[in-house]
């Protein structure tokens, strides 16, 4: 069951904290790591997760991008999400949508680390 709860103004310093080790790990790999999601919008109540976009120049060094994340402790999402949900009327390859999602830290809030491609939709 997903919960909404009131705007948490220690939600863009939990992002820093997370995106901090994910920055150094990464590095060149990494194009940008931005805040995104309902806890990104100052003010908006929301699922109480931090959701962290990854973006890299397209997705052929994803296996070691995530290697490099499952080392400071994240895991891929239970079912294996390799895809985000169309939406109604988007056109284009199902490739737009690609991308993987990791979760699961030990220490603290487990946040959702989604890795996407540049210039995508998704």
């Amino acid at each position: 069951m997903i919960t909404i709860v009131a705007y948490d103004p220690q939600w863009p310093a939990e992002f820093q904290r997370i995106a901090a080790p994910l920055r150094t790990a990464l590095g060149a790999q990494a194009l940008r790591i931005d805040h995104i999601g309902s806890t990104a919008v100052p003010g908006l109540a929301a699922k109480d997760k931090i959701d962290i976009q990854v973006t890299l120049h397209d997705l052929t060094n994803t296996a070691a991008v995530v290697a490099m994340i499952s080392a400071l402790g994240y895991q891929p999402f239970g079912a294996l999400i390799t895809l985000d949900h169309c939406p109604p009327g988007a056109n284009g390859p199902a490739s737009d949508w690609q991308k993987s999602l990791l979760t699961s830290f030990p220490d603290g809030r487990p946040p959702n680390i989604h890795i996407r491609a540049s210039g995508r939709p998704n």
